[in-house]
């Protein structure tokens, strides 16, 4: 038969090293195979030689994959998407992407200056790019910036939380006005404020927490604007972080949050898909969250689906993925290394979950835009 001659024949894919072969092996959920060696009948996924394994490297040709049928990973084969056209009044991320300085080894590879760093935002970076923690798409990142509806020209300070480096390169292009970055995640904080470059003298930082702008939230009204990524996602006391976001903004300042949501609250799978993040999830219903920011004294502006442009920049990074693996495990040696090996494979892990419910339709990211009322005390 026709199909019998096809899952026969010989996987086209071109040559990828071992780690990087491996990696598709897993995600296809399928054994790894050695170029030119047959796979043994009652092999299984415990017979797979690890990545540590001693034996010489060689170019893999993996055999035929799920990917090449399986609906769920069409994704994996199909071309990768360009990132949507912005129109020529949009404002462009001017950061550069950082680059550390590097040292040559010995085997003619070259590996971070300060070396591999904080293995889990090392291991981030390496499936999200440089400065990055999670998917980032440039136009939710240009969307964000424009929604902020900033006056160029303002002393005031805009505070951003839990943002990526470009993100944070797009709100600078649309404001002279200082910025204010806040991180539960101590690590992600550090490395921004190493990509920041030549924007550094307008940026200051502060560790926050889950629940809070920071330990000492900004003065009454003295925000000119506030970005939020996953903030309310992750805070245990979610009106308590609105009451502190609307004390902190002036009147008609605007509060942007790009957050997940789920219906019911806590479906099935929420923590294996969250099973990597820094905090428990508590996601709200698609609809509480907006009415939770009209009781705290916001008027609601637009809130809109970003799960599919979220999924689709997942797509782009693991596409072109493992590529970037054997660059990474060149620089992932000794205990770090491995500590950082194995926060990369449970990023993927539950990153391969999360698509799931995102597509299941469980669970949304939503881009809500909100306006600071008044203070009811004036008239």
């Amino acid at each position: 038969m026709a199909a019998g001659a096809s899952a026969a024949k010989t996987h086209s894919a071109p040559p990828r090293g071992r780690f990087a072969a491996k990696f598709l092996a897993w995600w296809d959920g399928r054994e790894y195979v050695e170029a030119g060696s047959e796979p043994e009948p009652a092999a299984t996924a415990a017979a797979v030689h690890a990545p540590d394994d001693p034996t010489p490297d060689a170019a893999a040709a993996p055999a035929p994959s799920v990917a090449e049928t399986d609906p769920d990973l069409a994704w994996l084969r199909a071309p990768a998407p360009a990132p949507a056209a912005l129109p020529p009044s949009a404002p462009r991320a001017a950061l550069p992407v950082p680059r550390h300085a590097t040292v040559a080894q010995p085997d003619g590879t070259h590996v971070p200056e300060d070396g591999l760093g904080d293995p889990r935002t090392a291991a981030l970076m390496t499936v999200w790019g440089e400065g990055c923690f999670n998917p980032h798409d440039p136009r939710i990142a240009i969307d964000i910036a424009e929604a902020l509806d900033l006056v160029v020209a303002t002393s005031r300070t805009v505070a951003v939380v839990g943002a990526n480096l470009p993100l944070i390169a797009a709100v600078a292009e649309v404001t002279s006005a200082r910025l204010h970055l806040m991180d539960w995640r101590k690590p992600c904080l550090d490395r921004l404020t190493d990509g920041l470059g030549r924007l550094s003298g307008r940026c200051t930082r502060q560790v926050s927490d889950p629940d809070r702008l920071n330990p000492q939230p900004p003065p009454p009204g003295g925000l000119a604007g506030l970005v939020t990524l996953e903030a309310m996602t992750f805070a245990d006391y979610k009106p308590g972080l609105v009451q502190q976001a609307w004390r902190a903004l002036r009147p008609g300042a605007r509060w942007v949050l790009l957050d997940w949501v789920a219906e019911p609250p806590n479906p099935p799978g929420l923590a294996a898909g969250f099973a990597s993040a820094w905090v428990t999830p508590q996601p709200m219903g698609h609809r509480s969250l907006p009415r939770l920011l009209t009781e705290g004294g916001f008027t609601v502006v637009s809130d809109q689906s970003a799960g599919e442009r979220i999924a689709r920049a997942a797509e782009r990074a693991f596409r072109s993925l493992p590529g970037r693996l054997e660059d990474f495990t060149r620089v992932a040696k000794g205990p770090e290394g491995a500590l950082a090996l194995k926060e990369l494979a449970w990023e993927l892990s539950a990153w391969k979950l999360r698509l799931k419910l995102l597509g299941a339709g469980g669970m949304d990211v939503r881009l809500i835009v909100a306006t600071r009322d008044p203070d009811p005390s004036t008239d």
